[in-house]
């Protein structure tokens, strides 16, 4: 996993089928490779009732919250709740996205910083189609974790061959312009089966469903401005001075150039361990192309950088 990052460039890692081992594993791959980022992938079936999604899935959640602290936080896990309980709200049932304490009903609503939200993977959909959003709520799905609390992951499938690109990239330019990020606050203004209405960090006001009448619920035109609209939604920006300072670390983008190619990578908060299972190429690689990854107290003397054939 050093050599990935060190000679190939990975800069981190998704943990496939992870309760097939125990959490502590995951654990020790981060703690020994210092991934800027880790997501596993923990699938296990949410509770049904009379083949409908049962409303309380706080065991679902707590299955992943107890795998994320049983990497000591440093891994995320992929957010299977929200996408159960998302595909099952988007067709009528929007009530399910608000739980008994008024918070998101997934992970996102009790651990956003470590939910990586998503619409479809490569198992969900794509040619399998083993548990997918249905196919003509796809953009709402969007709508909706792209303007949430949580780290949202767009598929593949949908931003290149479903025609979404543009509609994608205005969301994501939409939360990058007001700040929204893993950690924004939320609070629910509605939640009813043809409406959902949630402010998002005062930032955003975003309506999901096909009711057109708001009443109260309409944001005051004096605060506030419709960003992007579209079938069964809307999105407001305020239009109030504040900062807008992203309360997640900041990554620089720098380019690294390597031999015969040019790589961008984000500059990690974390440093790379010279482990003694590394070869002494690799290490040379490291202290010779991305030195700021290194902690100065970092050595290993047995790779010498003047003996290239050590």
């Amino acid at each position: 996993m050093n050599w990935l990052r060190a000679d190939i460039g990975f800069d981190g890692w998704r943990f496939d089928f992870v309760k097939g081992y125990a959490p502590e594993y995951t654990k020790l791959y981060c703690e020994r490779t210092h991934p800027s980022f880790a997501v596993g992938e923990l699938w296990t079936n949410i509770r049904y009732n009379n083949g409908q999604p049962s409303y309380d899935q706080n065991a679902h959640r707590q299955i992943l919250c107890d795998w994320i602290d049983g990497t000591n936080g440093l891994s995320s896990a992929f957010d299977f709740t929200t996408k159960g309980i998302l595909q099952a709200a988007v067709c009528g049932e929007l009530w399910r996205l608000k739980d008994q304490q008024g918070k998101p009903p997934g992970l996102l609503g009790w651990y956003p910083q470590k939910a990586v939200t998503f619409i479809d993977n490569h198992d969900t959909g794509s040619t399998q189609r083993h548990w997918s959003f249905p196919d003509d709520k796809v953009l709402l799905g969007y709508v909706y974790i792209l303007t949430h609390p949580g780290i949202p992951c767009i598929f593949y499938d949908h931003f290149f061959s479903w025609g979404f690109q543009k509609q994608i990239e205005d969301l994501l330019r939409l939360r990058k312009r007001v700040g929204v990020n893993a950690g924004s606050k939320i609070h629910i203004n509605a939640a009813e089966a043809d409406i959902y209405v949630a402010n998002i960090d005062d930032r955003l006001v975003v309506k999901l469903g096909p009711r057109f009448h708001m009443g109260a619920l309409f944001p005051d035109p004096s605060n506030w401005k419709l960003a992007l609209s579209g079938k069964d939604f809307a999105i407001w920006e305020s239009t109030r001075i504040r900062d807008t300072n992203i309360r997640e670390d900041p990554k620089e983008e720098v380019k690294v150039d390597l031999p015969n190619s040019g790589l961008h990578m984000l500059r990690s908060p974390y440093q790379v361990k010279l482990s003694g299972k590394m070869s002494c190429k690799t290490v040379r690689r490291i202290l010779n192309e991305v030195p700021d990854l290194v902690s100065d107290k970092e050595t290993r003397e047995d790779c010498n950088l003047e003996k290239e054939n050590s």
